[in-house]
């Protein structure tokens, strides 16, 4: 039996006080919901989370301009997420789904160490079925261990894996690998009122009234992030798909962890100009130290853009091929 209130205060903290995140930069949040009114009502929410649902609906997005999807594997297994802001590197503490598993999932034919039991038709149903959430901007260790328990009494799971999270929950947008791989295999990214209703109501509640809301990215990208989130959701691993992508030797982040993004946006990493096939159909992405080869590579047709271009499109999912490109900023 868990102390309910406990698990309250943690999801209302969340809310409502100012933390250092798994990036390591400090936010400030938005003001907390009040707290039950009395015990009674959380030991009734107590009593609900022993039937974890999950409701989620796709029926609020909007049809999309772009078609087709292409998923990946995209990412190994890691315990940090890079800032492509600042290009440092962050460790992230959030536990891996392993460690987490919720244990009603093996009876339904998943075990620890991967492996699965049943048809394959049932495997993508239970996958479908329960969320694994990656929290970011928690840095107590004590209230991302009750904000686990949440989840996994609510018949969900953690991971510190962006490229295997069906949830992001965050206050902030951030330009770092895990966020990026998320939002490019069609995760939700919520604000934390959604684990927060869903505790009260005990079940997994339908996202799409919780989007996070972030003004910062709205005037960065003139556009809400909501419209990111369907787009990717509507097409996940899809915003390069159809594209080779050829990377500058001096772009920073480094291109170990721009080909991990790319590869998740559906696209293809290639090794050099020499390589290339399709002029039309091939990016290459530079910064100044690289003048000469993207000279060279916009004589052959070649699409060039700086690593900024890039994180943008990766931030909006919006292939901007009208940008003005880097070779003619030169």
């Amino acid at each position: 039996m868990f102390p309910p209130r406990n698990w309250f205060l943690c999801l209302t903290d969340l809310v409502s006080s100012g933390n250092v995140g798994c990036n390591g930069n400090e936010i400030g949040l938005k003001d907390a919901e009040k707290e039950f009114d009395s015990d009674d009502k959380l030991h009734s929410c107590e009593q609900r989370l022993k039937r974890p649902i999950w409701e989620a609906s796709l029926s609020s997005l909007k049809s999309k301009r772009v078609k087709g999807s292409h998923p990946t594997n995209c990412c190994e297994k890691s315990n940090q997420d890079i800032s492509c802001d600042d290009w440092s590197l962050k460790s992230s503490k959030c536990k891996d789904v392993d460690e987490v598993l919720p244990n009603h999932s093996i009876k339904f034919g998943i075990h620890k160490a991967g492996q699965m039991s049943g048809t394959i038709s049932d495997h993508i149903v239970l996958m479908e079925s329960y969320p694994r959430i990656m929290f970011m901007d928690i840095a107590d260790d004590v209230k991302k261990t009750w904000l686990t328990k949440v989840v996994e009494e609510l018949g969900g799971s953690v991971t510190s894996d962006g490229s295997v999270s069906t949830h992001v929950i965050t206050v902030k947008a951030r330009k770092t690998l895990n966020f990026s791989l998320a939002l490019c295999s069609g995760a939700w990214i919520v604000s934390p009122n959604w684990l927060k209703s869903s505790f009260r109501e005990g079940r997994f509640l339908e996202e799409s009234p919780f989007i996070l809301e972030d003004e910062e990215y709205l005037l960065k990208y003139k556009s809400g992030l909501r419209d990111a989130v369907n787009r990717a959701k509507m097409n996940p691993h899809s915003l390069l798909r159809g594209y080779h992508v050829c990377l500058a030797k001096h772009i920073q982040p480094s291109s170990g962890v721009f080909s991990t993004i790319i590869q998740s946006a559906g696209g293809n990493v290639i090794k050099s100009l020499a390589c290339i096939e399709e002029p039309s159909k091939t990016i290459f992405v530079a910064c100044e130290e690289d003048m000469s080869e993207a000279l060279l590579a916009a004589k052959k047709g070649v699409w060039t853009f700086s690593s900024e271009w890039l994180m943008n499109c990766v931030m909006k999912q919006e292939l901007d091929l009208e940008s003005p490109q880097f070779a003619e900023s030169l």
